[in-house]
């Protein structure tokens, strides 16, 4: 395995930008080694990761050029059972792909020769198929898994962009607020961003407004250091609703307010979405 140059964000907002906050030359480390901030992956670089104490995944980063041909490679870690999934998203939130057992082993993931549409940054979700199909998960998507599972990523094929322009942010939410936005096949998920304290409860609600057929909800939240540690679906009839989930850390908290079947938004003739509002209140 290659050496881990990590550079970290300290926030998920300031992983979509074009500003690294700190770096570190890496030494070799251990395949669970545990996480330590949203981590932007290097081109052919290669980091380990374990989804341990209820994270159901981890959201990394990239900044990639227009025309570039990437490749996403998400394999479970030697001794790990993890039946890893992949999902790459945009800053805005489109839904570009997504993979389940395409590796060269059984169960791993992998994203092949997908060309990249603009300059920019770009999430890649990793985590696995139980979770990522609610499989044997509690509704509020808390359940801890029996024993760490540990992964490794690779990206590879994509330069940076010369440029230093900033990339879409997540929309800005406080407490208190609802924020709409209509939920498209160009962009079915929406990110809302809020700073979270550690110890505070939030709870995050949806409902489907306006003239379009209403859709089934869901949310996932992500925590400061872009672990996902809850979702859920169908708390509230067919709206999704995060409900008193204490926070774990203070920092900036990232919410992807989308549709159900949003996954199938990768591909053609997708159809679900509508009007959506959020709203979010922190105690």
């Amino acid at each position: 395995m290659r050496n881990l140059k990590a550079r970290l964000l300290v926030s998920a907002l300031l992983l979509l930008g074009s500003t690294v906050i700190s770096a570190q030359d890496a030494t070799e480390e251990p395949p669970a080694a545990p996480r330590q901030g949203v981590g932007i992956v290097a081109p052919d670089e290669t980091v380990t990761a374990a989804l341990e104490d209820g994270i159901l995944g981890n959201l990394w980063a990239f900044r990639g050029s227009q025309g570039d041909v990437v490749t996403i490679e998400l394999n479970a870690a030697e001794g790990s059972f993890l039946d890893p999934y992949v999902v790459l998203l945009g800053a805005r939130g489109e839904v570009y792909a997504e993979n389940d057992d395409d590796g060269e082993e059984d169960f791993d993931a992998r994203i092949a020769e997908f060309e990249l549409p603009s300059d920019g940054g770009y999430f890649v979700l990793a985590t696995t198929f139980d979770n990522i199909t609610f499989f044997d998960l509690d509704l509020d998507g808390t359940e801890e898994p029996e024993a760490p599972e540990a992964y490794e990523l690779t990206i590879g094929g994509f330069m940076e962009p010369a440029g230093t322009d900033a990339d879409a942010a997540p929309n800005p939410i406080e407490d208190g607020e609802t924020i709409s936005r209509v939920i498209t096949p160009e962009a079915p998920v929406f990110l809302l961003s809020f700073q979270g304290l550690e110890g505070q409860s939030a709870t995050i609600t949806t409902s489907t407004t306006g003239d379009d057929a209403v859709f089934d909800t869901l949310l996932y939240l992500f925590d400061p250091s872009g672990n996902w540690i809850a979702f859920n679906d169908d708390q509230n009839g067919f709206d999704a609703e995060i409900t008193d989930l204490v926070l774990p850390a203070d920092g900036q908290y990232l919410i992807f307010a989308t549709s159900y079947d949003y996954l199938d938004a990768a591909y053609p003739d997708w159809e679900s979405g509508g009007e959506l509002d959020v709203s979010l209140t922190l105690d």
